[in-house]
């Protein structure tokens, strides 16, 4: 039997919640599509296939090659997930002669306490919602057949519930479903999913490296991650589910909340039946979304540089300081001229470093603009000298991704603490000739994700000065 999952599909209510994809989102400290590769192992399936988009690279990190879960694991990537059906049209059915798994999108395969049972053979398990499969199990690849080919005219044939294996599958469609599974786990079901390395005992789940010091109350259930560092004085629980690399300052007060990880909660606060994601606050049943200012009250944990980051940043404003100080006369000479030409700059607001937004020039040629002041102008690059001073500065990276707009605002994928994301003056699209195709732009914002480095960077500033004045010579010649 074959399993293939969907982790791409769109979820918009998880983005304020996680920096990740929402397969990824824990719940009770373990993330959703690991409750998914268990099942399968208990199924004894072997063979996985992960369907990405957005956050493909965090997902691959994690899972790997499946060998955690002794399964295989391989990867697709799919653009239309508003219709995880039609991915299946890849497959022949000959190749699901075993049967299939089928997951289109976020749900949790909660365990009902009744003994599990194996599928039985000529049986179709389904879930449905609105008339559409979450999940379907079947070894009979001609009833899977049927059933999608009904499916698509709107029909449904005989099923079985998922509940006769021991399973109930729990869409996720709201922050409140995702609250509301985080306290069924923490007030007793995650005894049935608790993994090695987790100490629980009284119902209290206690990862690895946890700092309690004994004025500290730990008030059952609660679940707690690993790395977290839990003040004097505070009072955890009941009912708190506090994930990995969590900071609680002294006399605070937690209950009947998922504080996520990488959170700082600061001093004295009193937080009861809420979500807190870094700086963001959520109410989970109104859906109110609030961001904190006060780094003091709630913010995301300050970590220490990398090395290789810090290498990176020093390289990054050493280049920019040496381009700002020696185009400066340049710059100065031409853009006066070329402004009285008509040309000018304009700004835009994009997301900087470390996700701090900031006003970035566009340079505008006029149109009168044009002859060798202007080829000169570009092959030296001084359409960019205002990105190099804010390189300089450290708003920028001297090379990476393609400052994002925030004219419409933040978009899921773009969350301000995501350490993929390298908002630079030079990237990719610089070397080539400009067009609007945003599916090679991604292309190339992964690519560099994956090659990042600082000879990456010497050599995409080497190409991108090359590249400037060999279209200066070719104007020349015309």
């Amino acid at each position: 039997m074959k399993a293939v999952i969907h982790t791409g599909v769109p979820a918009p209510w998880a983005s304020p919640v996680s920096q990740v994809p929402w397969a990824l989102l824990p719940l009770g400290n373990r993330p959703l599509l690991e409750y998914w590769l268990e099942w399968c192992s208990d199924l004894n399936i072997r063979d996985i296939r992960l369907v990405l988009d957005d956050g493909a690279e965090l997902i691959e990190k994690y899972v790997g090659s499946g060998e955690p879960w002794g399964l295989q694991i391989t990867y697709s990537f799919y653009r239309n997930q508003n219709d995880p059906v039609s991915f299946l049209k890849r497959f022949s059915m000959e190749s699901l002669t075993e049967g299939l798994l089928h997951v289109t999108g976020p749900a949790f395969p909660r365990k009902t306490g009744k003994e599990p049972l194996s599928p039985l053979p000529g049986k179709t398990y389904i879930h449905v919602k609105e008339d559409a499969a979450a999940c379907i199990l079947s070894h009979d690849p001609h009833l899977l057949q049927d059933w999608y080919n009904q499916a698509k005219n709107g029909k449904l044939v005989n099923w079985d519930e998922f509940e006769s294996l021991g399973r109930e599958i729990v869409p996720l469609e709201s922050l409140k479903d995702f609250y509301n599974i985080n306290m069924s786990l923490v007030q007793g079901e995650v005894e049935k999913y608790l993994r090695a390395g987790y100490f629980f005992q009284d119902n209290v789940s206690i990862g690895y490296n946890v700092i309690t010091p004994p004025t500290a109350t730990l008030s059952p259930p609660l679940i707690v991650g690993n790395d977290c560092r839990i003040s004097p004085m505070t009072v955890i629980g009941p009912n708190a589910v506090v994930g990995s690399h969590v900071m609680i300052d002294r006399n605070s007060e937690i209950s009947d909340s998922v504080i996520l990880n990488g959170t700082f909660i600061g001093r004295g606060m009193e937080i009861r039946s809420k979500i807190i994601a870094g700086n963001t606050v959520i109410d989970p049943y109104s859906g109110a979304v609030v961001n904190i200012p006060d780094p003091w009250m709630v913010s995301n944990v300050q970590s220490l540089p990398r090395f290789r980051d810090m290498l990176h940043s020093l390289f990054s404003r050493m280049a920019a300081g040496v381009i700002v100080m020696t185009q400066l006369l340049p710059f100065a000479l031409l853009f006066g001229w070329k402004l009285a030409q008509g040309s000018r700059f304009t700004h835009q607001k994009v997301q900087g470093r470390k996700g701090k937004t900031l006003k970035l020039p566009r340079y505008i040629p006029s149109k009168s603009s044009g002859g060798i002041s202007e080829r000169i102008f570009m092959a030296l690059g001084l359409d960019l000298y205002p990105h190099f001073l804010l390189v300089f500065y450290g708003r920028l990276w001297l090379c990476g991704h393609r400052p994002k707009s925030l004219e419409h605002g933040i978009s899921p994928e773009m969350k301000p603490a995501d350490r993929g994301i390298f908002p630079a003056a030079i990237t990719y699209a610089d070397l080539r000739d400009p067009d609007n195709d945003a599916d090679l732009e991604r292309v190339e914002d992964l690519y560099y994700r994956h090659h990042r480095s600082l000879w990456e960077d010497m050599r995409i500033l080497g190409r991108f000065i090359i590249r400037r004045w060999v279209k200066f010579f070719k104007g020349r010649e015309k």
